[in-house]
């Protein structure tokens, strides 16, 4: 059996998805396997590149009772890697490992089609029936100022990324198909794409939103 082909590449998407955020929690818990991860501590005040001597082995385990230590006033960590390296399998990791408590509430907000919005609306149902209201009717008043005309033509760049990224092909889907499939998520998101041809004020993105 060893090298033997199980699955065509192509065919698997047509089974399961293999997207971690779709996974239910038993599906999860049945294929996960610890792996290490490369952990680096902040370097600078801005984005750049990390050389491989900040880098330090860590089990994923490891890194969260890092990331959960109490003697910090917050603590946020970017996952960073390639389509497929497993940032949205570390995330889901994560959800099932923290365990909310009277001090903590833990919110997995999808990567795509989540306005500010929606998260505050998700915040607030987390609060006693009795308190919901209030909160809701200030966010309602709030009308749809919560994200500017550029928020949202790059919010709807991001969405449609992303549900190409997870689109299922047809069984017989060419390579065309396969190659605009793996293009189109970074075509979109790439910034002087957007700036020359998806930002403007007379582009479709502008028109739909």
């Amino acid at each position: 059996m060893k090298n033997y082909l199980c699955w065509e590449p192509g065919a698997v998407r047509q089974v399961i998805n293999p997207f971690a955020e779709h996974i239910s929690d038993g599906l999860f818990r049945a294929v996960h396997s610890d792996w290490d991860l490369k952990v680096s501590p902040q370097v600078g005040k801005r984005f750049q590149d990390i050389g491989e001597a900040n880098w330090v082995d860590m089990t994923p385990a490891a890194f969260l009772g890092d990331f959960l230590l109490e003697n910090r006033p917050h603590a946020l960590a970017a996952i960073l890697g390639t389509t497929g390296s497993g940032k949205s399998h570390l995330v889901h990791w994560m959800r099932l490992n923290i365990k909310p408590d009277a001090s903590r509430l833990v919110l997995v907000v999808r990567k795509s089609g989540t306005s500010l919005r929606a998260i505050v609306k998700m915040i607030i149902a987390e609060l006693p029936d009795d308190q919901q209201a209030s909160f809701l009717e200030t966010l309602q008043s709030a009308g749809d100022g919560t994200q500017s005309r550029d928020d949202q033509k790059q919010q709807l760049l991001n969405d449609l990324a992303q549900v190409i990224r997870e689109d299922k092909l047809a069984p017989d889907a060419d390579e065309v198909e396969q190659a605009l499939i793996g293009s189109l998520p970074n075509l979109f998101q790439d910034p002087h794409m957007r700036k020359a041809h998806f930002l403007g004020d007379d582009t479709v993105i502008a028109e739909i939103v």
